[in-house]
């Protein structure tokens, strides 16, 4: 039986086999600074180019519209969103079907107990260094057992 492929292809596979395969991450921001997302956006088209930005939001009226039609991975949702009161933080963290990670971002570092009480996935400072922002979104797509684990450390 012949085949198609070059005789390298067979050489090639098994040389990267034990490269990672990289997926996708479609992101929502939610933060009412435009500055905030255009910074947001930058870093991770620069350190994450596998990464996509699906939406932006800036209330939490609009939150609420584009999780219910969005199929993000992934929400940067600023604690202190215009309109995100304690009603919306629960139905925004215990929707129904509730499928994408929801890292809390906050000036406020003493909000981070508070927001994870409230069901997020996890929590960055917005004093944090980008290099820390990046290690927490990376961690906060391991499995929710995982993550759990993660945080308490």
């Amino acid at each position: 039986m012949s085949t198609l492929l070059p005789e390298s292809f067979s050489r090639d596979v098994e040389e990267n086999v034990d490269e990672r395969i990289v997926p996708m991450v479609r992101v929502m921001l939610a933060d009412d600074q435009p500055e905030v997302r255009s910074a947001l956006r930058l870093l991770l088209e620069q350190a994450k180019p596998e990464w996509t930005v699906v939406a932006e939001v800036a209330d939490a009226q609009a939150l609420e519209k584009e999780l219910a039609r969005s199929t993000s991975d992934m929400v940067l949702l600023d604690w202190e969103l215009p309109g995100l009161t304690e009603e919306t933080k629960r139905s925004v963290m215990h929707r129904p079907g509730r499928r994408n990670v929801i890292v809390v971002l906050s000036g406020r570092p003493e909000m981070r107990g508070e927001a994870l009480d409230a069901g997020a996935d996890d929590f960055v400072s917005k004093i944090d260094h980008p290099e820390e922002l990046l290690d927490v979104l990376q961690r906060s797509l391991l499995t929710p057992k995982d993550r759990g684990k993660k945080a308490a450390n």
